[in-house]
């Protein structure tokens, strides 16, 4: 093949049309094959459809890949033939004799390889001559591509402008033909200024005109030019390999750098008309939009786009009823009259405005065809970075500027013609003739932007905003103050109206209710406000953000917020460089990909986003607000607490013999150090939370003074603010809130004191057990419940298991001990009176002596009663040992697992007691209710006994006035004083108790008449069920996981591993938890209210009366005086 190729295989990789060898082939439908450029460059000169230049055969395809295999054998043949012609001696080496195999770039020559080597040409850069032509090939056949496309270009540019300046002075005298129409069917128009604007029209648009005829004559001198290059390129082909490798790359590549001219956008500016808006205003209709529809088969935009550039053309290329647009029209049909309305389009596109009948939008396809009448719109749609505005009925295209804002339809039913105005502009955009609407019609809207769809949705719901703008400054003044906060003198921030009617900002009302008081009382008329939180005023809350935006657009109009490059309004800012922009300056480059919106709208986000954070704020004052009154009371109860612990320890020290003087001191002064620590961190506490307190407040006035700003001073500082306060840029969820100290005092081992107790040791005094429902002193208060422990409140329904001996004691001393290890909540000591039902035991509540323990979130609190005391010590978790002492009438709790007296009740009268007592809550039984022989009109009897026992003039306390009742003077029928104490100690059990006696015999009255009306509405069937938090969600899905691994692991050990588990998440799966729960939340909110709907009865009857705080007990504080004398 080196020394000789047949010349029938160099025939076959010779194009047909140029003569040479194929570059950049390509082989189309029917086989044959040619060079791009050449093929490319006969379809354009034959000016028919595409076919073979050799078998004319038609093709249905005019874009093909390169041959990449025709191509390598191009590549081999010319290879071959540089060789050849290397070897002949004509072109050898002179000096050297030998074959010119090497290329210098540097000097465009070949040379040998001894020359490539010598000083001249050493520092060069070479290649192999075969390479260099190869390379030399490619370059030149990009070149020839690009320059084709360079020339398709310039012939579409050519087209384009072509379409433009044909129609482009009729276009100019039409529009001036409809705005002399427009200022003759309005009155109030000059006729001057008729005159003046036709004639401004025509001069600019014979000026624009000239321009276009220049910038067409200008593509065509270009269009020559790339004709001609293209040619001396074809023309370069035809060289031998040596040739060609003499060539500059500066000339090969001189028209990659050639410019070609874009066609000129004629557009017409927009001048304003006096007086038109004024005009129009009178004829403004309200409306509302109906009948959504979102569908893919909308074609309007996509044929807008196909009128605008033609099919054959690159940019034509769409699929069309590939995107997702949004439709609507009017509720109502105008056959009559003058109308006219707004719509919102800002600075969005594929957008249509106008009038239509009721059944076109149901078409898939037509919308712009020439014999469609059925509407008249108003469309626009962007192809690139142009925007094009068309009208349909006829289908015309608009060289207008493009509105920005709001674009106004006038429909006059009496003249049949339907007229389009830039509201921002005060100009006409197109009028349609005179009677060519003549049937009912619909306003009709559709976008693409689902944005500006539901923006219109809710304006033409709401308060039009054009009331407020057009109001004049009189009765704008009037209605700005009636939406000011009578506090701040500012405009409503989330206004609220409370009990008495008057409205105002809820951080103001918070603030003043913060720092009054008590009752709440109303700033104005001081009205006292039963309710202490309140919903947001949705009605107050839009009016001020309209009277906001009315005084921004009064504030817009001076010279400071007008750009001053394009003299037009600062309407918009940009959330990414937090400046305000015009709508020119928002389409440069610097800012086209940024996110844009209205500044009014980006002002009440700010405010919105600052509320939020406000709230937050708030509620985490209230909370420390109430950890602080917590500290302050732990504060009291605990120094009390200390004093009296120090008299039971001195107590008991002096009863016991064997214990040491030096431990007795060591013990106080052990306790004196340790109670001396936890004062000191309570203050530090209570100092630590006030000052936390203060600042939350300091920053929530900070945030409520920076929503009151205008919107210009909110958005523009607000980066600066959030940079200047560290405060500020932390997230609230980080503020590390200051937690309540826990006092508990430690436990020292009392030397001898176990020996000493099991020399009275009794055993099996526990013989009588049951499983009740309810186990109550004979007060009313319940011995389990999750609140504090020496406040009565009503039970919980779980049940207990109860236990008590069958012997009591009289005389002597005796102790006992019980486990108390497997259960959490428990009550043991010793009482005088048990009286047992089947659901339901009473103990006197005058002598019984207990310690129980129970939980208070998630601490547990040990309390004893009589007096009733909180144990600032840590909860036993082993056995407990009970002591009763009847010759000094004292009676022990003792802590087996440290040997220390955990409580020492004094009383003078114990005389006669039953026997011990023990009842462990098991909160997982539940037991039927009990069945007896009380009747309806039993129950009613009772009650009206012990009301007529009762005296007209008792004043005393629940508990007091019971204790006073002579129970067999109440009993009846069959029923012994026994029986009737235990009957009402069963009724009283769910009433409140801070009452007199007399009061709740009544409320017992009327729920046994009205048994619905006591009904808690929680335990209705229907009740939904609250959804299950985030944390939650993840402990129910990966507890049986970790029961299956670790199966002898306690729930309590459990709950805390899943704890930390849980804190460990990453935040995208937190989140996948917290999506969960706030649409569960969102769906039970919406059951709720639906079953509030349904059942009225129960939600009256569900309102808790108000407790008040409880005191301490007379026997408490006589105890306190005695301790501290």
């Amino acid at each position: 093949m080196d020394s000789e190729i047949p010349e029938a295989f160099q025939k076959e990789l010779t194009c047909l049309v140029c003569l040479n060898f194929l570059l950049d082939p390509v082989t189309i439908g029917c086989g044959h094959s040619f060079c791009r450029s050449c093929l490319c460059l006969f379809w354009e000169q034959a000016k028919v459809p595409a076919s073979c230049p050799v078998c004319r055969q038609r093709s249905e395809q005019t874009s093909f890949k390169t041959s990449f295999l025709l191509k390598n054998l191009v590549s081999t043949v010319r290879k071959a033939n540089l060789r050849q012609f290397l070897k002949c001696e004509e072109h050898l080496c002179g000096t050297h004799k030998q074959k010119k195999t090497i290329f210098c770039e540097a000097n465009k020559s070949l040379l040998c390889l001894v020359c490539s080597q010598g000083q001249e040409h050493k520092t060069h850069r070479h290649c192999l001559a075969e390479e260099a032509a190869e390379e030399s090939w490619e370059k030149l056949a990009k070149q020839m591509t690009s320059l084709w496309e360079k020339i398709q270009e310039t012939e579409r540019n050519l087209k384009k402008s072509s379409r433009g300046t044909d129609p482009w002075m009729f276009y100019v005298y039409r529009h001036g033909d409809m705005i002399r129409r427009t200022y003759q069917m309005a009155p109030p128009f000059l006729p001057e200024e008729e005159d003046y604007y036709v004639e401004s029209i025509v001069k600019e648009g014979q000026n624009i005109y000239n321009q276009l005829r220049r910038r067409q004559e200008e593509i065509i001198r270009k269009k020559r030019e790339l004709r001609e290059i293209h040619k001396e390129l074809i023309q370069m082909c035809s060289k031998p390999d040596v040739e060609l490798l003499q060539v500059r790359s500066e000339d090969v590549s001189e028209s990659a750098q050639l410019h070609v001219p874009q066609p000129l956008l004629p557009e017409l500016p927009a001048r304003p008309m006096s007086g038109l808006m004024d005009w129009l205003n009178h004829f403004r209709v309200n409306f509302s939009l109906s009948n959504e529809v979102s569908s893919q088969h909308i074609r309007l935009f996509d044929d807008a786009r196909r009128l605008t550039y033609e099919h054959d053309s690159l940019h034509a290329s769409l699929d069309g009823g590939t995107l997702k647009y949004f439709a609507s029209w009017g509720d109502q049909s105008f056959t009559s009259g003058k109308q006219y309305w707004e719509m919102l389009v800002d600075s969005s596109w594929d957008w249509a405005i106008g009038v239509c009948k009721d059944f076109w939008i149901r078409k898939d396809d037509g919308i712009l065809d020439a014999s469609n009448n059925d509407n008249f719109l108003l469309v626009c749609v962007k192809q690139d970075d142009h925007y094009q505005l068309w009208t349909t009925a006829p289908t015309t295209p608009l060289y207008i500027e493009r509105p920005l804002g709001r674009v106004g339809v006038f429909l006059d039913c009496d003249r049949g013609s339907i007229s389009f105005v830039d509201v921002a502009k005060r100009t006409l955009l197109w009028r349609y003739d005179d009677g060519v609407c003549t049937f009912p019609v619909r306003p009709f809207f559709c976008t693409g932007h689902r944005y500006y769809f539901n923006f219109q949705l809710i304006e033409l719901h709401s308060l039009p905003l054009f009331h407020i703008r057009n109001m004049d400054s009189d009765t704008l003044q009037v209605f700005q103050s009636e939406l000011t906060c009578s506090i701040c003198m500012n405009c409503f921030l989330d206004p609220v109206t409370i009990d008495c009617g008057h409205s105002f900002c809820r951080p103001c009302l918070s603030l003043c209710w913060e720092e009054g008081q008590t009752p709440r009382r109303c700033p104005e008329c001081r009205g006292i406000s039963e309710r202490p939180d309140f919903k947001t005023n949705i009605a107050l809350k839009r009016l001020a953000s309209l009277a906001r935006q009315a005084r921004a657009d009064h504030d817009h109009s001076s010279e400071e917020q007008i750009c001053v490059t394009h003299q037009e309004a600062k309407g918009l800012f940009c959330e990414v460089d937090q400046t305000l922009l015009c709508g020119p300056c928002s389409e440069r480059p610097e800012h086209a990909a940024h996110s844009h919106s209205p500044i009014h709208r980006a002002a009440e986000e700010s405010r919105e986003k600052l509320l939020k954070r406000m709230s937050s704020l708030w509620k985490m004052r209230e909370e420390i607000q109430i950890c602080l009154n917590q500290e302050a009371n732990t504060t009291q109860s605990f120094e009390d607490y200390v004093a009296l612990r120090k008299v039971m320890i001195k107590l008991e020290y002096q009863r016991m013999l064997l214990l040491l003087r030096e431990e007795e001191q060591l013990h106080l002064e052990a306790l004196e150090r340790e109670a001396k620590e936890i004062c000191e961190e309570l203050k530090e506490s209570v100092f630590r939370m006030s000052q936390y307190r203060e600042s939350l407040k300091e920053m929530y006035k900070e945030l409520t003074e920076m929503c009151h700003k205008p919107d210009m001073e909110l958005l523009q500082p607000l980066v600066l603010t959030w940079n200047r306060c560290p405060l500020y840029r932390t997230h609230l969820a980080q503020i590390q809130k200051p937690q309540p100290v826990n006092p508990e005092l430690p436990s020292w081992p009392v030397s001898g004191f176990l020996h000493m107790l099991n020399n009275f040791r009794v055993h099996n005094v526990l013989s009588l057990t049951r499983i009740v429902h309810h186990a109550i002193l004979d007060d009313g208060s319940a011995l389990f419940e999750d609140d504090h422990p020496i406040v009565s409140r009503q039970p919980q329904g779980g049940s207990c298991v109860v236990s008590w001996g069958a012997w009591g004691f009289t005389s002597g001393r005796h102790y006992w001990e019980l486990d108390v290890a497997q259960s959490s909540s428990w009550v043991l000591g010793v009482c005088k009176s048990i009286f047992t039902s089947d659901s339901s035991i009473s103990i006197g509540a005058e002598e019984a002596y207990f310690l129980r323990s129970t939980k208070v979130n998630s601490q547990y609190i040990l309390s004893t009663t009589s007096p009733p005391l909180v144990q600032f010590v840590k909860r036993p978790l082993g056995k407990i040992g009970m002591f009763l002492d009847y010759d000094n009438g004292t009676n022990h709790h003792t802590n087996l697992l440290n040997l220390e007296s955990a409580d020492a009740g004094d009383s003078a009268e114990m005389a006669e007691l039953p026997g011990p007592y023990n009842c462990p809550k098991d909160l997982e039984m539940v037991l039927p209710k009990s069945q007896d022989d009380w009747s309806k009109e039993d129950i009613v009897q009772l009650l009206e006994y012990m009301e007529k026992s009762i005296p007209s003039n008792e004043r005393h306390t629940f508990k007091t006035t019971q204790s006073m009742v002579d129970w067999e003077k109440v009993a009846f029928k069959g029923f012994s004083g026994e029986k009737c104490k235990l009957k009402w100690l069963e009724i009283s059990y769910n009433l409140r108790k801070f009452r007199t006696l007399k009061e709740i015999i009544q409320e017992a009255k009327e729920n046994v008449n009205n048994p619905s009306k006591s009904r808690n509405h929680k335990k209705h069937p229907d009740l939904p069920k609250r959804p299950l938090t985030a944390y939650l969600r993840f402990f129910k899905e990966m507890r049986p996981q970790y029961i299956q691994k670790h199966p002898k692991m306690s729930n309590q050990e459990l709950t805390k591993v899943l704890s930390e588990e849980y804190k460990k998440l990453p935040e995208q799966l937190k989140l996948k938890y917290s999506q969960d729960f706030q649409k569960e939340k969102q769906e039970f909110q919406e059951k709720i209210d639906l079953f509030r709907e349904q059942h009225p009865e129960l939600v009256q009857n569900s309102r808790k009366p108000d407790v008040p705080k409880g005191s301490r007990s007379k026997c408490q504080r006589s105890f306190r005086k005695m301790c501290k004398k």
